[in-house]
């Protein structure tokens, strides 16, 4: 088919559609009608100069012309999600990328769990999100229990159907289905905003082997990523590893958030380390942080040791 009968062909179209506007005149506002004639009007005159051209170039010009008339859909808008953690919104521009899904890790007692806590506290009371804590190493009666000593009341919220709190503490592989199951269908049940799964590696310690540990990471993260909530899942570093849970957490998370614990000047201290934030530009990785009074960054080097002293004394 030449190009002019192309042209015919898509005139003759546009035409039509003219015609239908215009009937509808009377049931549609008139300025949607207006909009949409000037829109179709402006791709005939193009077409008609396209036409006109030499011959060289008249078909990219009609390909362009073509795609004006295709409904394309608005370019996403990337949103953040503020953590409410003192400090740490400041530190990584202001929040965690709207759903994504970020690993806290780190070794036993580095803050994993009060930073995943205080992330759905601070969701559900100060930004109106609905929040799901799922407990895969502890049971729910313990989990609140801790969280009453930063004065975080999860009953309350649990009443007033602000946060759903899980406890599917399990070692065994037979188990394991079912919690996933059951995690599964709380968040298709519950659509929470916010979601924490404590510890991811309490699941994929207990797979038989290596390979299915991370077959059921990609299944969990892909899950997540479809589900219309920003996550988090916590994940244990084994003393001496250089790698999270099955090794294959940091290659598919949106953000890795390392904690550590170290000896400073006689001092036990704590130290967040942003690996990775996608969409974030970090212009110091390496933060302390203390869990005196809920967990807060220390945001500003100069300011650092002069805090800690504070908060230990």
């Amino acid at each position: 088919m030449s190009v002019l009968s192309k042209y015919k062909k898509v005139r003759k179209k546009l035409r039509k559609t003219l015609k239908k506007l215009e009937k509808r005149a009377p049931k549609v506002p008139v300025s949607s009608v207006l909009s949409k004639y000037k829109k179709t009007e402006q791709g005939l005159k193009k077409l008609v100069s396209a036409v006109k051209a030499p011959t060289l170039g008249v078909l990219s010009k009609y390909k362009k012309v073509r795609k004006e008339f295709k409904e394309k859909p608005e370019a996403p808008v990337s949103l953040l999600v503020p953590t409410g953690i003192p400090g740490l919104d400041k530190v990584i521009g202001g929040g965690f990328p709207e759903k994504s899904v970020i690993i806290f890790a780190g070794s036993v007692g580095t803050g994993k769990t009060i930073l995943s806590a205080r992330y759905i506290y601070e969701g559900a009371t100060r930004f109106g999100e609905k929040g799901l804590y799922v407990c895969l190493s502890e049971t729910k009666e313990k989990f609140l229990r801790n969280m009453r000593r930063f004065g975080w009341n999860f009953e309350r919220l649990e009443k007033t159907g602000k946060v759903s709190v899980l406890g599917l503490a399990t070692a065994r592989e037979v188990e394991l289905q079912s919690n996933l199951n059951v995690i599964m269908r709380e968040i298709n049940e519950q659509k929470p905003q916010r979601v924490v799964i404590d510890p991811l590696t309490a699941m994929t310690n207990a797979m038989e082997t290596r390979v299915d540990a991370r077959f059921l990471t990609h299944v969990l993260y892909k899950f997540l990523e479809n589900a219309n909530c920003t996550a988090i899942l916590t994940a244990e570093i084994p003393m001496g590893s250089d790698f999270i849970g099955a090794g294959v957490e940091e290659f598919i998370a949106d953000g890795v958030f390392v904690l550590k614990r170290a000896e400073n000047a006689g001092r036990m201290v704590r130290k967040l380390e942003i690996v990775k934030l996608r969409g974030a530009e970090i212009e110091e990785p390496r933060h302390l942080f203390t869990l005196f009074g809920g967990p807060q960054i220390i945001c500003k080097r100069d300011e650092a040791i002069e805090k800690l002293n504070e908060f230990l004394e």
